[in-house]
């Protein structure tokens, strides 16, 4: 089943990290875990406050992760079971107490804490960050699984690669409204992916069990409504396919190099969305300095894409590709350049422009990966 709320989880959590400023925040450490109060004194910002914690709320009690690419995250919702929270709005945000009676759950609930609290001092600076899980005990620590094997781990890269070249061409040509290509790139995603799945679970051992992959159920759910003409949806479904096949990487400790771009792609959303709603008359102080903080996080961000290693033979790239992908990396630079010196001048006509302009240059590098023939 697809996350439905995905999109607008993130979309809130994303306008919470743009008005950092506006929000105080204390926290309360108990012997079983914390109890926090986060707070506002503008009413939309209070308000989102308190839409984002019963979301978050939500996701503990019904098992439906986010933001798995970081480590300490990811350790808290795999324990959610084991997570008790107590949500009360007040007039200005709300009071959260969250507690377990797990010793080792309530060490990751306070370290949760301190993250939050940073986010709430730093904004996207902050939130660009992965965290660590804190130092488990003895007893822990001899509990976590047996790492995997470089074989296993080479197959796992290799069904990672095979299945984004057949799900990029699905989420660009649905994001682009182009309903006849879309269509067929469903089909081969679909005709494709349980061949994929298979080798997944045969490089992990595991017994498969259809009925239970939600990215089977997505992809058929995906199918239906580019059948109906509903592209957007179609697109806004798959999104969390993304994160969801990156947030199973790096549980299982898999070094794969797109998913650099997969955590680019949030920090670059962050700022073309709201420019593309905007106008030069709503341009004003506060936004310019939320966007400079953004903007800074984007180019430190394009830097590790700029370090990492996309080997052609793993992805099967000819020298043409590797100097297309090359030339469309330094086009984003390029971007990245123009709304920092953009910014520097203050013209809110050109910030809203360079801010938009992150989004073509980065497409082109992401659909690098995926494979177009036959679409047209």
């Amino acid at each position: 089943m697809a996350d439905d709320s995905f999109v607008s989880d993130r979309d809130t959590f994303h306008y919470l990290l743009d008005h950092h400023q506006e929000i105080r925040r204390s926290v309360t450490n108990l012997d079983n875990g914390v109890e926090t109060l986060t707070e506002s004194d503008n009413e939309e910002v209070a308000a989102k406050i308190q839409e984002h914690v019963h979301a978050m709320y939500g996701r503990v009690e019904e098992g439906r992760p986010i933001r798995m690419r970081d480590p300490l995250f990811a350790a808290i919702f795999r324990h959610a079971t084991k997570v008790d929270m107590n949500v009360e709005e007040t007039e200005k945000g709300v009071r959260v107490t969250e507690t377990s009676s797990d010793q080792r759950v309530a060490q990751l609930i306070q370290a949760h804490a301190v993250v939050v609290s940073k986010f709430v001092e730093r904004g996207f600076a902050e939130a660009h960050l992965n965290h660590e899980v804190p130092p488990a005990t003895e007893t822990v620590a001899a509990q976590q699984d047996r790492p995997l094997t470089g074989q296993q781990k080479e197959e796992l890269l290799a069904a990672s690669v095979q299945f984004d070249r057949y799900y990029i061409p699905v989420l660009a040509l649905t994001n682009e409204g182009k309903a006849k290509p879309a269509t067929k790139a469903i089909g081969r995603l679909s005709d494709e992916y349980d061949a994929i799945y298979q080798r997944v679970l045969d490089a992990l051992h595991i017994v498969p069990d259809q009925s239970q992959d939600p990215t089977r159920q997505t992809i058929d759910e995906v199918a239906q409504l580019i059948a109906d003409g509903q592209l957007k949806k179609a697109h806004e479904t798959l999104e969390p396919i993304r994160d969801l096949t990156m947030q199973r990487r790096q549980q299982l400790g898999i070094d794969y190099p797109m998913d650099v771009l997969n955590e680019y792609h949030d920090v670059m959303e962050s700022i073309v969305k709201p420019a593309v709603e905007m106008k030069p008359a709503d341009v004003d102080k506060a936004y310019l300095e939320e966007l400079k903080q953004a903007a800074s996080g984007a180019s430190e961000m394009w830097t590790e894409v700029e370090q990492t290693k996309f080997p052609a033979k793993l992805f099967g790239f000819d020298k043409e590709a590797t100097q297309k992908l090359n030339a469309s990396i330094a086009a984003e630079r390029a971007a990245i350049t123009a709304l920092n010196r953009a910014l520097a001048d203050g013209d809110a006509k050109t910030v809203l422009k360079a801010a938009k302009g992150l989004k073509p240059p980065f497409a082109k590098v992401y659909k690098s990966f995926g494979d177009f023939s036959g679409l047209k």
